[in-house]
């Protein structure tokens, strides 16, 4: 089974962009970026405007918990684009990882197609 992310991964990863099977790893506290297609958005009416995210790859999911101040700042990416890049403060509690984001970057999956080359057969 595909996944549209894997055919960008050595695009983003020449961009120090984790994926999510590589968050597990990483040190609690370290900024990064990951890449993915948004799955959900939730904002609770409990949440006191934090808005949560989970954003998927070809190798997992990932949590992402947007600060009030921040969501206004990055809101047309946050909310309207289907596929994100994301730099935040992991943080790791009883073996989840969820992200703390601080900016956001619409992923453009039309430039980073651009770089791949086709491999024709005649």
């Amino acid at each position: 089974k595909y996944h549209a992310m894997q055919f960008y991964r050595a695009q983003l990863k020449a961009q120090r962009i984790y994926c999510a099977a590589d968050l597990a790893r990483l040190p609690n506290r370290l900024v990064a970026k990951v890449a993915g297609i948004v799955t959900t958005r939730q904002r609770p009416g409990t949440a006191k405007g934090f808005v949560f995210t989970t954003m998927e790859d070809e190798t997992g999911l990932m949590n992402v918990i947007i600060r009030p101040d921040i969501y206004q700042k990055y809101r047309p990416i946050a909310r309207d684009e289907p596929a994100v890049i994301v730099q935040g403060v992991l943080q790791k509690d009883e073996g989840r990882v969820n992200i703390l984001a601080r900016k956001f970057w619409k992923l453009d999956l039309d430039t980073l197609a651009k770089g791949l080359t086709s491999r024709d057969f005649r």
